[in-house]
């Protein structure tokens, strides 16, 4: 009995915990959220001091209560949080399990790299941006990194830890695959299952910004199918590479997983291109 208070306890304690980060990481991403968009301040009517409130509450209100359903989501369809607990409460991350967060993050970090390449070669960017507008300001290294924060621990927070707990909890409750005799080999393919939806829905979540900034450079045109296919399959195939990783290992992965994504798209990259931006000088 005093196990499972303590096991509970640990629950509330892991949700508390990845509340106050998400609520950190909607103060986080406003910056780069007003040098991509610029015109969603003035849009909003707010101050930029409100803006940023208004963000961090809305990180804190989502990211709270995606954590209150998905920690306990994920007990019930067998996904692992135990790293997370150990990483934020406890601070007992094992060497194995650190060199398996390393792993993690590289491969999270070559993902981006091959859907980065694929996306400027499928020609998204220029399309976005259009011919003769001028193109989407670039955030700088800092803005980037703090931006890294809200994708790593928000997003995954949203779209793995509730999304693709949730969905697998109540499809596997829907189904009775707990008390079928097969139910190891059918709660896989349902986890795999609301792995790949988690993933198109990660994949979708970008559109909004690729819509208003297409718009907002071709005339507040709509944003075509080509583009609209483009964006959800390259940014899902990173979201798909997460929700293996915490399939496979623990919700904790995951995040490592979408930190290396982040540290190529919105911190290497924005370098290499203040570098060439010095060479072509």
């Amino acid at each position: 009995m005093e196990n499972k208070k303590e096991k509970s306890d640990e629950s509330l304690a892991l949700v508390a915990r990845l509340t106050g980060i998400c609520g950190l990481g909607g103060v986080c991403v406003a910056p780069y959220v007003l040098t991509v968009n610029p015109g969603v301040l003035q849009a909003s009517k707010l101050s930029r001091q409100g803006f940023y409130a208004i963000a961090g509450l809305q990180g804190t209100i989502n990211g709270g209560l995606g954590a209150l359903v998905g920690v306990y989501s994920a007990k019930y369809a067998g996904f692992s949080t135990e790293w997370c607990k150990k990483a934020l409460i406890h601070n007992t991350i094992t060497p194995q399990e650190r060199k398996q967060l390393g792993r993690s993050f590289l491969t999270g970090a070559f993902t981006a790299l091959a859907t980065g390449a694929l996306y400027t070669w499928v020609g998204v960017p220029t399309a976005i941006n259009g011919v003769s507008d001028a193109a989407t300001p670039e955030p700088g290294v800092i803005v980037g990194m703090l931006a890294s924060l809200y994708g790593s621990v928000n997003e995954e927070v949203l779209m793995r830890l509730f999304l693709q707990s949730s969905l697998a909890a109540a499809t596997m409750f829907i189904v009775g695959s707990q008390r079928q005799p097969n139910r190891k080999f059918l709660n896989k393919y349902i986890r795999h299952g609301a792995g790949c939806v988690g993933a198109l829905a990660f994949g979708a979540g970008h559109l909004p910004l690729a819509r208003s900034l297409y718009a907002e450079h071709h005339g507040g045109a709509a944003l075509p199918g080509w583009i609209t296919t483009s964006v959800i399959a390259i940014n899902a195939s990173i979201g798909l590479v997460a929700s293996e990783h915490y399939i496979a290992h623990d919700f904790l992965a995951a995040i490592a997983v979408h930190a290396g994504a982040d540290a190529v798209l919105h911190v290497i990259g924005p370098v290499l291109s203040q570098l060439y931006g010095l060479f072509e000088k």
